[in-house]
């Protein structure tokens, strides 16, 4: 994980290679501290399948794997990624970066926010509906899960549940059930949150060459509301408004403070 932050200390790169180097280099971390510290021995065959295979966690023998490859599907999953890849490159480089960094916060707000919200939502899809079902297709898995009906969460821990399967697996089983011997356990808990924010920020900082701590301040304040949540409603629009929003704001504070 220390080559994207080495790389982007040293040489000069775009925001798209930032983000391609870390979530790179997050993956295969987390695939191989997953296997490390699991009990299973693959052979080097089955240990490059599992490399490649779209999941954080290493457990072969709970993995059910068709018989053939759907061509077709590939093809679709291919055409659908690089549409709206480069959708989101036309959108990005001449009808928001050009403008939106010139903008302050409330003409940000006005301006900028819902459509960045919107991409984000898309880009959310592009990446565990195609890009990890071309690699479902590809290796021939078909029980894994990447994401939930996070549209229905009641709450911000049903959200990080269900918004990505795979990372939510595998900080709950390789971290929180390792630390927590007992059923529930807060410092486990606080420490598996605590990962959960370092890596996003790992992810942010390195892609855009800065050294700032605004998700870990909103994730600790998402962590301090969790367990008051069945006092405070949260309706549809409040998710949907964070969701939207909320990532956009993040955004904007990244790249102006």
């Amino acid at each position: 994980m220390l080559s994207p932050l080495i790389i982007s200390a040293f040489i000069q790169t775009t925001i798209t290679e930032g983000i391609f180097a870390t979530s790179i280099a997050c993956i295969f971390s987390m695939k191989m501290y997953s296997y490390i510290i699991s009990n299973e021995k693959l052979n080097l065959i089955q240990y490059n399948l599992y490399l490649w295979l779209p999941c954080l966690i290493c457990q072969p023998n709970q993995m059910i794997f068709k018989k053939k490859t759907n061509f077709i599907q590939i093809i679709k999953y291919i055409i659908n990624s690089s549409v709206i890849i480069l959708w989101d490159l036309y959108y990005i480089m001449y009808e928001i970066q050009p403008n939106y960094i010139h903008e302050g916060l409330a003409k940000f707000i006005i301006n900028y926010s819902f459509r960045l919200g919107i991409l984000i939502v898309i880009n959310h899809y592009l990446i565990f509906d195609y890009i990890l079902g071309l690699f479902m297709e590809i290796t021939k898995v078909e029980n894994l899960v990447f994401y939930e009906d996070w549209w229905n969460a009641d709450g911000f821990g049903t959200l990080n549940r269900k918004w990505n399967k795979q990372v939510h697996n595998f900080l709950k089983i390789n971290i929180y059930q390792r630390l927590s011997k007992n059923g529930k356990n807060m410092k486990a808990l606080i420490i598996t949150y605590l990962i959960t924010a370092l890596l996003h920020e790992y992810c942010i900082n390195v892609t855009l060459k800065t050294v700032r701590f605004y998700f870990l301040i909103f994730s600790c304040a998402q962590f301090i509301l969790i367990p008051y949540q069945k006092y405070i409603p949260f309706p549809r629009y409040i998710l949907f408004s964070l969701v939207l929003f909320g990532n956009s704001l993040m955004i904007y504070l990244y790249t102006h403070y």
